[in-house]
């Protein structure tokens, strides 16, 4: 079993995680600096029209990193810097499959390549 926080919320969820992973699960992670979260965060819910503060959507952010450090603390698993994600996806990519035991196929590659879109970062 494997999970992989695409979306940071799932880390809020951490409980039912840990139930669904039993003993056997790997975590991949994706990291990148709080504050860059955050930065980001903000910026989106501006651009988008959200009327919620600032100083709440840190704390939310802030409350979901503790989570996610707190699952890392159970099981194995793999960090993957969000930086370094946009700089070389195949490589990061490649370590994560490593990590999964499983093989990357051309495919896969293609796929991966035309999906991340450094361009699109907000931060």
């Amino acid at each position: 079993k494997a999970v992989v926080f695409k979306h940071p919320l799932l880390c809020g969820h951490r409980h039912n995680l840990r139930k669904a992973l039993g003993q056997e699960g790997k975590l991949i992670l994706s990291d990148r600096p709080i504050e860059d979260s955050i930065k980001s965060l903000q910026s989106r819910i501006l651009r988008g029209g959200g009327k919620t503060p600032p100083d709440q959507l840190a704390a939310h952010q802030r409350w979901l990193h503790k989570n996610k450090e707190e699952l890392a603390e159970q099981y194995p698993h793999l960090r993957v810097n969000y930086y370094d994600v946009l700089e070389n996806p195949i490589k990061e990519a490649e370590r994560v499959a490593e990590f999964l035991g499983v093989r990357m196929t051309p495919k896969a590659k293609k796929t991966i390549l035309s999906r991340v879109k450094p361009e699109k970062r907000t931060v």
